[in-house]
């Protein structure tokens, strides 16, 4: 137990202080914006891809655990898609149903990494990269799916959806990172040392971004607040007025209707701050 406390302990001691910051130095949404594009483009693709290429994965079994887990992932998606029909029965609309599914489906990337290594080691990590493996590109997947078919004010098209799927950094940094692992490419010592930096800088950033889903709820009550249905993040740019840009993620862009008072921060920042 003590070393499961250890491994969390600085998770929320960053969650705490990037609270502080958004109520002191940092008041800016556009502050915290910036800041989730670099670590969803930049920081965090660069700790998948060096997880990956530093992972041993023949001291585990990587078909068995891979396929196990992507099975209960996929399941788990088809079962809140399934009661999404019996959902809506109890006043549930779709912006709310995405937030059901995404909090039954997705996964805690860096929480994961960091009891997996301290109680296990590097067979612990092992086991953890095949999990980002098998989980982060399908949950990635599915979550912009369904943002775009339940959460978007107009029907997006397939193509649209598949563009955001096909340029989503997430998915590529988990196959460059595979690629060269199981290729056994050799990379510079100096590469190792800028991904492991850049990998670290990743959790203060993305755990310091989640203060803006913390802040806007507890903040809900205030009139000029406008929460996100699905991060609860205060959106100061549009507010549910006509002609703002509530979806941004590659070909889905949308405008929010002027009677729209819940509205999608943006899947590409959404899945800085959510996914993993």
């Amino acid at each position: 137990m003590g070393v499961v406390l250890a491994a969390l302990l600085p998770v929320f001691l960053l969650i705490v202080l990037g609270f502080a910051l958004k109520r002191s130095l940092m008041r800016l949404e556009t502050q915290w914006h910036g800041l989730e594009r670099l670590t969803y483009y930049v920081l965090f693709p660069a700790l998948l891809i060096q997880t990956l290429v530093k992972a041993d994965l023949t001291q585990v079994p990587v078909a068995g655990v891979g396929g196990a887990l992507l099975l209960s992932a996929a399941l788990m998606s088809l079962l809140c898609l399934g009661l999404r029909p019996l959902l809506a029965r109890f006043a549930i609309d779709g912006p709310a149903f995405t937030s059901i599914f995404q909090g039954a489906t997705r996964w805690q990337t860096y929480v994961a990494l960091a009891v997996s290594g301290n109680l296990y080691g590097d067979v612990g990590l092992a086991l953890a990269s095949v999990a980002m493996v098998a989980i982060i590109p399908l949950v990635n997947v599915t979550s912009v799916s369904v943002l775009a078919h339940y959460a978007s004010p107009e029907k997006q098209s397939l193509r649209a959806i598949a563009m955001t799927v096909v340029r989503n950094p997430l998915i590529w940094a988990c196959a460059i990172g595979l690629a060269i692992n199981v290729a056994h490419l050799p990379l510079p010592r100096i590469w190792h040392e800028v991904a492991d930096a850049l990998g670290r800088s990743s959790l203060g950033s993305r755990v310091f971004s989640k203060r803006s889903a913390n802040s806007g709820f507890f903040e809900r009550g205030r009139g000029d607040t406008t929460i996100d249905t699905m991060t609860f993040a205060r959106c100061h740019e549009c507010r549910g007025s006509a002609g703002c840009r509530c979806i941004e993620s590659g070909g889905l862009e949308d405008r929010a209707r002027p009677q729209q008072r819940s509205c999608t921060y943006g899947l590409r920042s959404w899945l800085a701050i959510q996914t993993h």
